[in-house]
């Protein structure tokens, strides 16, 4: 679509001065969108031509304003096409403060960044998304500045500057330098994603260098402990007192089936006494709204006996520790149980989806206990189980194949 550009000298009469005289206005037009601004030119009002837009008569001081008039148009004109080499959108105000002398601010992808991060804190303050969230984008931000370090040598790049090929060359930086599975790779790429789509809304960039690029996320193999491996785990008491509270908000996670942000925001009222006379957690996951509703087994209910004394100190429930420590302390105590296994907060969550489906509990009451928005989620652990039972038969198969009958 071709771009509309138009200059026009005004000049109203109701706007007239002490001394009789009106000042004459500079209105700009780009593509329907007008500001004005003052020419610092005055004259008398019923000397103006408002069909030609100039002084009336061949005065000496008409001569001048007139040609005072068109050098201000030619000063435009040529700023207007000097602004479109630069890149970026022209808008009148934009124009309007070239010719005004006033300096244009650099957008820069970094700034950009740390703006929507400043968004992402005020959503986390009115408590519409987790800290973990904020401190997500607060990770791709720092990715960004590694690579631009890496890739050009520089901290920060103009937004105008950041082209497909940029793009290309972070997701690669991410997958080699970066260390990034592919899931963490496509998270990256989509937090920058929101970043690029708001500088192409607000017209920083003509067009958007995501454009090809397709970001799908690879369905991962969901980490589990194995029955033997949780009772294992349940009986190991372990020398330190950190360690043995992560095990214990872990065991919460196995026996509820909670992620690690809802067990951390699990307050009293969470825990409700139902019809049946036994006691469940009703609580609305933090990712998605959707109500689990979970019955309160022994062990988790015995769990958070043992914590009720220690609530102010501990300002909850349970002592929960920030994720990432406790991350490490899973680590260090699925090296002490003897796990061969990378445990993370969220394997809690993975393992009482598949012990419940291993009882026996149906697919539909397990999704309602997770809180999950689609069965489909719940089926992918079902999924798992029959991989399990495929697997395990292989290595029995060809033994009892060489039965005779």
């Amino acid at each position: 679509m071709k771009s509309t550009f138009n200059i026009l000298f005004l000049v109203r009469k109701t706007n007239t001065k002490k001394n009789g005289e009106s000042t004459v206005m500079i209105r700009i037009t780009i593509d329907g969108e007008a500001t004005e601004f003052s020419s610092k030119i005055s004259i008398k009002a019923d000397f103006w031509d408002s069909k030609t837009s100039k002084v009336i008569g061949r005065t000496k001081s008409a001569l001048e304003i007139n040609k005072s008039l068109e050098l201000i148009r030619a000063d435009l004109i040529s700023q207007y096409y000097s602004l479109l080499e630069r890149g970026g959108t022209v808008t009148p105000d934009r124009l309007k403060n070239s010719y005004l002398g006033i300096e244009e601010k650099e957008n820069t992808l970094i700034s950009l960044f740390d703006k929507k991060i400043e968004q992402k804190k005020l959503l986390n303050q009115s408590n519409i998304i987790s800290k973990e969230t904020v401190d997500k984008y607060i990770c791709t931000r720092n990715k960004l500045i590694e690579f631009l370090n890496y890739e050009y040598d520089k901290d920060d790049i103009r937004i105008k500057d950041v082209r497909y090929d940029l793009i290309r060359s972070y997701e690669v930086f991410l997958l080699t330098k970066g260390k990034c599975a592919h899931n963490t790779m496509v998270r990256h790429m989509r937090y920058l994603k929101q970043v690029i789509t708001d500088a192409v809304k607000s017209h920083y960039l003509l067009q958007d260098p995501f454009n090809g690029i397709t970001l799908s996320s690879q369905r991962g193999k969901r980490k589990y402990l194995t029955e033997p491996e949780l009772l294992k785990l349940l009986e190991t008491t372990f020398e330190s007192d950190l360690l043995n509270e992560a095990k214990d908000v872990f065991i919460f996670c196995c026996f509820t089936g909670l992620a690690y942000i809802d067990v951390k925001n699990l307050k009293e009222s969470d825990i409700v006494q139902y019809a049946d006379g036994k006691k469940y957690i009703i609580k609305d996951r933090k990712k998605t709204g959707n109500e689990s509703f979970i019955p309160l087994l022994d062990v988790p209910q015995r769990i958070l006996n043992k914590y009720e004394n220690m609530r102010k100190e501990i300002k909850g429930l349970l002592p929960v520790r920030a994720c990432q420590n406790m991350n490490i302390y899973l680590k260090e105590i699925a090296g002490l149980c003897g796990i061969q296994k990378n445990l993370t907060t969220h394997c809690g969550r993975h393992t009482y989806a598949t012990l419940m489906l291993t009882k026996g509990v149906s697919l539909e009451s397990v999704s309602r206990m997770l809180g999950h928005t689609d069965i489909k989620t719940t089926q992918i652990y079902a999924k798992i189980l029959n991989e399990k039972v495929i697997g395990d038969m292989n290595s029995v198969e060809e033994e009892l194949n060489s039965y005779k009958f």
